[in-house]
């Protein structure tokens, strides 16, 4: 499966099971941005797909592991990714077609396995299938976050 093929794939299942809207970012001139931009409920998450190599993925002892770092290929993309992320949910979604899993990495997880051979373990954020459940996880923990933000700041009282 191609980047452009599981984007596509992801995106709409997303769509039919969380709702909201979607844009597919690609223009050249956009260089650096991540691949889809997500809108629900007036908050904005963003979504870089990646695929995985075969080995950058090791089985130990019967455990499945992943090194999530060697999927990004482009440094300056990521430092781009990272900016958004500090002001809005930056997700990085790494498809290993090999084995069918997915690792799915909100930024600041990213961030820890950044220049480095850490190995990602299967459970919370490398999981079998497309990752859908996770995703749909990490943004709803982010819009309740936000809502619990704004209501303290602005909403008085709970």
């Amino acid at each position: 499966m191609k980047e452009a093929s599981y984007n596509a794939l992801m995106t709409a299942v997303l769509l039919q099971a969380y709702g909201g809207k979607a844009i597919k970012i690609f223009n050249p001139t956009m260089l650096g941005l991540p691949d889809t931009a997500h809108f629900k409920d007036g908050i904005i998450s963003f979504i870089e797909v990646k695929m995985g190599e075969p080995r950058s993925v090791v089985r130990n002892k019967g455990i499945l592991m992943c090194r999530p770092w060697d999927a990004v290929n482009d440094r300056r993309q990521f430092e781009v990714c990272r900016s958004l992320s500090k002001f809005a949910t930056m997700v990085y979604m790494i498809y290993y077609s090999h084995i069918r899993y997915t690792a799915v990495l909100p930024m600041p997880i990213m961030e820890i396995f950044m220049d480095s051979t850490s190995l990602l373990k299967e459970g919370n954020h490398f999981v079998k299938g497309h990752g859908i459940g996770v995703l749909i996880r990490i943004l709803n923990i982010r819009r309740k976050l936000i809502y619990e933000t704004l209501h303290e700041e602005y909403g008085g009282e709970k």
